[in-house]
């Protein structure tokens, strides 16, 4: 098994932030104990006894907590992959696509046009370097979020009036700024 990172960037889409006091399982195991939301049954066991059979193999393991980012935006760690720089350019992609939307919303254009400018850009190829940087992630996190509610927009004729919910979360997270040294 080869280096990974683990992050959580769904806490800047509520609700998976560590409240201050409190403590977290941290696992290969996206969601692992988390009510509701973790993996759950058949789906659990499988990636069990794979995350097992991968550790199995191991003489030793170490394990990092690389960066921090706390809920005002501040970021601590030495940072070496960059996490600080991608968990900015998920925000900033995300509120770039709310704010195309809205604009596309109320001049009365179509969003599915706009979104796949966004999806398919006239310069398909992404390259990223390791770590990816700032610009390449915002690229890549864009084109991303922009495939995804586009796909929802074209299969799913109640989509588009569902956008007013993802425009909703974006705003609501547009005081974070995270601060990239």
């Amino acid at each position: 098994m080869q280096d990974a990172t683990w992050c959580n960037l769904a806490s800047f889409r509520g609700g998976d932030a560590i409240e201050p006091g409190s403590d977290r399982l941290v696992s290969p195991i996206l969601r692992l104990g988390m009510s509701r939301v973790g993996p759950s049954g058949d789906g659990l066991s499988k990636q069990l006894r794979q995350v097992l059979a991968d550790f199995g193999t191991k003489s030793r393991v170490n394990v990092s907590l690389e960066t921090i980012v706390f809920s005002d935006g501040s970021v601590i760690g030495p940072d070496r992959t960059n996490a600080a720089a991608q968990a900015r350019a998920y925000l900033d992609a995300e509120r770039q696509i709310a704010n195309l939307i809205s604009g596309t919303q109320a001049s009365g254009g179509d969003v599915a046009q706009a979104l796949n400018g966004l999806a398919n850009p006239q310069d398909s190829k992404i390259y990223l370097s390791f770590p990816p940087t700032y610009e390449e992630s915002l690229a890549n996190k864009t084109r991303q979020l922009a495939s995804l509610l586009l796909h929802s927009v074209q299969t799913r004729p109640d989509a588009v009036d569902g956008l007013l919910g993802f425009k909703k979360n974006v705003d609501g997270k547009r005081h974070m700024r995270i601060a990239v040294k």
